[in-house]
């Protein structure tokens, strides 16, 4: 395997009370239908997407993902906790002989995703002090 570092498209998923057996196949099948170039679930609570920036089609994958998600997010009350992050950033992975990442990627991007929620049901309001 080689080691890489490029710029990557990070969406982060995240249930406050974990995915259960009912949930996470309806998000994994979301993920999987949107053919991302790494992902991993760390249980129980949240979910790391990867698209590789220079990838054919990330952006129209991306787009897609991410208005599917707030389509399940905003109809199906049992998705009501699910909060949707995302970030761009130089990360590094490692990848097998075709290009393809074959590590869970390292980088402060990741974090970013964690911060910055994108889709929530929640309004999340910001109240001054008097």
């Amino acid at each position: 395997m080689k080691t890489k570092e490029d710029n990557l498209f990070i969406i982060y998923i995240y249930e406050e009370d974990g995915f259960n057996e009912i949930t996470s196949p309806i998000i994994l099948q979301i993920i999987n239908c949107h053919k991302p170039d790494y992902y991993e679930f760390l249980n129980p609570r949240s979910f790391f997407i990867y698209y590789k920036t220079t990838t054919n089609n990330s952006h129209k994958k991306i787009t897609s993902m991410l208005a599917d998600m707030e389509k399940i997010i905003m109809g199906d009350i049992r998705f009501k906790n699910v909060k949707v992050g995302e970030s761009t950033g130089k990360m590094i992975f490692q990848t097998d002989w075709l290009g393809r990442i074959k590590s869970s990627p390292l980088g402060g991007s990741g974090n970013d995703a964690m911060r910055n929620i994108v889709i929530s049901r929640h309004a999340q309001t910001c109240e001054e002090p008097l």
